[in-house]
C-alpha cells in the first residue's frame, strides 16, 4: 500500500513537472535548457518528500542535493544570460542554502566512507592475523612431522650431491654406499633435534634416551664410514661398541641409584654388549689374519 502511494504521488510529480515544462515553453526568451531544469526542479521537490533530506544522512540525500545544487545552477545561469547583474548576484546567495546542505551530506559521506574503510581494514587485519595463527598453531602442533619431512629432504639432497660429485672428487666417494650411508647419518642427526616425549616413567625415559644415544652412535659411524677406508670398518665399530658400551654401563649404574630404573636394563644392556663385541671382535680377527696370510 506504501508502495502504491509513493508511486501515484511520483506520478503526479512527473505529469505536473512535464506540464511546467510545456508552459514555459510559451514565455519568450526562455530556452529548452531552462525549461527542463525548471520541470526538473518541481519534480526533485516531489522526490524530496519521499527522500526527506532533512531527517537522514544517505548517499540518496547526498545525490538529492547534488541534483538540486545543478539544477538551480544551471537555472541561475540561463536567467543570468538575460536578466541583469543584480538578478544574478541575488540568485548566486540564493544558491549558497542548497551549497551548504551539499556540503553537510558530502561531509557526512565522507565519514561514512571512512568508517566503512576503517571496518573494512579491521577486517582484512583480523583475517590476516587469524591465518597466521592458524598457521603457527597448526606448524606447533604438528612441528614434529615438518621436522622429519624437512630432515628427510636435506639428508637426501646431500646423499645426491655426494654421489653426483663423486666422480668428479674421487675422494668424495670411496665406495657405491657412501651416499646412502651420508644420507642416513645427516638425517640422525637432525632427527635428534626433535625433543624427546615427556614421560614419567623412569624405565621409559631411560629407553628414549638409549634410543637417541643408539641413533646418535649411528650417525656418528656412517659419518666415519664415509672418511676412513673400508678395511677399517670392522675395527672402527669394534672400538665404538666398547667406547659406547663402557658410557652406557657407567650412565646405567648411576640412572638405577638415583632414579631406581629396573635392573633389566642392566641386563639387556650387558647381554647385547658382549654379543656385539664377541661378533666384531671374531670379524676383526679373520680380518687381521686374512691380512697377515
Amino acid at each position: 500500500m506504501t508502495s502504491l502511494r509513493t508511486i501515484s504521488f511520483l506520478t503526479i510529480g512527473g505529469l505536473l513537472s512535464t506540464d511546467v515544462f510545456i508552459l514555459l515553453g510559451f514565455i519568450p526568451n526562455s530556452t529548452p535548457i531552462l525549461n527542463l531544469s525548471v520541470a526538473l526542479l518541481v519534480f526533485l521537490i516531489f522526490l524530496g518528500i519521499i527522500v526527506k533530506p532533512f531527517k537522514k544522512h544517505s548517499l540518496i540525500a547526498f545525490t538529492f542535493w547534488l541534483a538540486i545544487f545543478s539544477l538551480l545552477s544551471s537555472i541561475i545561469y540561463q536567467l543570468s544570460l538575460s536578466w541583469e547583474i543584480v538578478v544574478s548576484i541575488l540568485s548566486l546567495a540564493f544558491l549558497i542554502y542548497p551549497f551548504v546542505f551539499l556540503l553537510e551530506e558530502l561531509r557526512e559521506l565522507f565519514n561514512k566512507l571512512i568508517d566503512f574503510l576503517s571496518k573494512f581494514f579491521l577486517k582484512v587485519k583480523l583475517l590476516i592475523i587469524n591465518f597466521f595463527k592458524t598457521i603457527f598453531f597448526f606448524v606447533k602442533s604438528h612441528y614434529k612431522v615438518f621436522w622429519f619431512l624437512f630432515s628427510a629432504s636435506v639428508s637426501l639432497f646431500f646423499g645426491i650431491l655426494l654421489s653426483e660429485l663423486g666422480p668428479i672428487h674421487p675422494p668424495l666417494l670411496r665406495g657405491p654406499i657412501h651416499p646412502i650411508l651420508l644420507t642416513l647419518a645427516i638425517f640422525g642427526f637432525m632427527y635428534l633435534v626433535i625433543p624427546a616425549a615427556k614421560s614419567i616413567d623412569p624405565d621409559v625415559i631411560f629407553k628414549r634416551r638409549i634410543i637417541r644415544l643408539s641413533i646418535g652412535w649411528g650417525s656418528v659411524i656412517g659419518v666415519l664410514f664415509v672418511i676412513i677406508p673400508i678395511e677399517g670398518y670392522i675395527a672402527t665399530i669394534f672400538i665404538s661398541i666398547a667406547v659406547v658400551g663402557t658410557i652406557i654401563l657407567v650412565y646405567l649404574g648411576r640412572k638405577e641409584e638415583r632414579e631406581k630404573i629396573s635392573i633389566k636394563w642392566r641386563f639387556y644392556t650387558l647381554l647385547t654388549l658382549f654379543l656385539l663385541l664377541i661378533i666384531f671382535g671374531i670379524l676383526l680377527f679373520l680380518q687381521l689374519s686374512t691380512l697377515n696370510f
